[in-house]
């Protein structure tokens, strides 16, 4: 098999950790920052979930638009865009200004992230990279919310706000030093064939991608997005935040070296089963204690079960598309990421106001249980046609 150049893999890998490492600087900043506008939980909540839900709309046509653009040039466009729009934050002393930098700087990132995706997936040993890829991220997830933690404590929003931009800043950069890589060239305009979405949606693979990313990409959200809201109506300062939050994160990273060996020893439906569970168990349980010490472990746990979401996800999409098809099925699911993304804060805040704080997190973990039961009908029929893909290609 090709190998693609130690140099190229090295930026694409700093592509992932700078996006994750800018999505989640923010988690310990925006919670905070809506907070102090003295607005309802439910309205904290529809703030959070704005950067997710208006560019979920669009993903797959941003993931159209990235692939013919350039991924490349996508990247250094956004990035200057996001440096430029950063200070909508700064004078947003309102809920309308708010939603507004919220929409334009989750817009900006939807396309950043999904063209670095791209990226990783149209390298010829991609199986490979897209496993480092995965655990990259999850990297850049535990360096962000302790950055911004300690950064806030230290120095106030408008710092935390700068270090945002630099992750753009970072972004734009490594775009510039990847050249004229193939991976990221502009792709021929093709009419997309009517009714592509039905037609990726019926294949086994694709709905088992999505429905695991829903599921473990819910409770990512429910810990980035409204854990440090349940934090702070606990006291807890914003550094002890980020640290509790990077736990999560530094156990997606550990566990993602090994997701190879755990395929090949339990199979891919115990894998992601297990995965699932764990996720939304090491979750659902935080309320139950308040030593830090304590969340810290269950905050890893849950980590260690959503760190297989990336890389098995990706994976399975790719197995189950073209080349032509794949920035459009990357789009796919970044929707479904993003409706998820965007679900965890809005439906955590709406039963917080109902039931109280920690009620969110056992009503929405039983939820998640419930939808396990689908996911493990979904991963049988994915690996029975998966099987009979591979005795076809035998046979042949």
């Amino acid at each position: 098999m090709t190998r693609t150049p130690w140099r190229i893999q090295l930026l694409i890998y700093l592509l992932a950790f700078g996006c994750f490492y800018q999505q989640s600087v923010l988690f310990p900043v925006l919670p905070r920052f809506a907070g102090d506008l003295g607005i309802s939980v439910t309205l904290i909540g529809v703030v959070l979930a704005a950067r997710f839900v208006v560019p979920a709309l669009f993903a797959a046509q941003i993931g159209e638009w990235t692939a013919r653009f350039g991924l490349r040039r996508s990247l250094i466009a956004v990035s200057a865009g996001t440096i430029l729009t950063t200070p909508l934050y700064l004078v947003a002393d309102n809920v309308l200004l708010l939603l507004l930098a919220q929409v334009v700087n989750g817009t900006l990132y939807m396309a950043a992230w999904i063209a670095s995706q791209t990226y990783a997936t149209r390298v010829p040993d991609r199986d490979w990279v897209l496993g480092i890829f995965a655990t990259v991220t999850a990297v850049g997830l535990t360096v962000g919310p302790l950055v911004g933690g300690f950064v806030l404590d230290y120095a106030g929003y408008g710092a935390a706000f700068a270090a945002y931009a630099a992750g753009a800043a970072f972004i734009g950069v490594t775009a510039l030093l990847l050249g004229n890589q193939p991976a990221g060239r502009p792709t021929q305009a093709k009419k997309r064939p009517k009714g592509q979405m039905l037609v990726l949606l019926s294949r086994p693979g694709i709905q088992a991608a999505f429905l695991f990313s829903f599921i473990c990409l819910f409770t990512i959200s429910m810990r980035g997005n409204f854990l440090p809201l349940y934090l702070e109506f606990n006291e807890v300062s914003a550094s002890i935040t980020g640290m509790i939050l990077a736990a999560g994160s530094l156990g997606q990273a550990a566990i993602r070296p090994f997701t190879n060996l755990l395929l090949e020893r339990t199979g891919l439906v115990v894998t992601m089963m297990s995965a699932a569970l764990i996720a939304i168990v090491g979750l659902s349980v935080l309320p139950l204690t308040t030593v830090m010490s304590l969340m810290i472990l269950f905050t890893f746990s849950h980590g260690v079960g959503a760190g297989l979401h990336q890389s098995l996800g990706l994976v399975l999409l790719a197995d189950s598309t073209s080349d032509e098809e794949r920035g459009y099925a990357v789009g796919l699911r970044a929707t479904v990421s993003q409706i998820s993304t965007a679900g965890a804060p809005l439906v955590a805040a709406a039963i917080a106001d109902l039931t109280g704080m920690a009620s969110s997190f056992y009503v929405i973990g039983f939820l998640l249980l419930l939808s396990t039961l689908w996911l493990y009908r979904v991963l049988q029929r994915a690996q029975r046609h998966r099987d009979q893909q591979l005795q076809n290609a035998a046979a042949t």
